[in-house]
């Protein structure tokens, strides 16, 4: 008596599609996470380009008002005293 070799059924494929769909889920997932990681560095990358224009104008506002408040410590030297 020899065994016939059983004809497979689509349940028999079921675990393979399983873990088919499961690895093609992780890899869509992980494409996302990649996609969301470089966009947030984008945007990271130009709120500091931003941060860093700032700070150079508040520095060059800062030298130009110690310019007036220098003009101006002058010019209060300069007038006669009122009484």
């Amino acid at each position: 008596m020899t065994d016939t070799p059983r004809v497979p059924t689509w349940r028999d494929w079921i675990p393979a599609l399983t873990l088919l769909l499961v690895v093609i889920g992780l890899i869509f997932g992980a494409g996302m996470l990649r996609g969301k990681v470089e966009d947030n560095d984008r945007r990271l990358t130009d709120l500091e380009r931003r941060v860093q224009l700032g700070d150079d104008e508040v520095g060059k506002l800062g030298r130009q008002l110690a310019g007036v408040d220098a003009k101006l410590d002058l010019l209060i030297r300069r007038t006669p005293d009122r009484p």
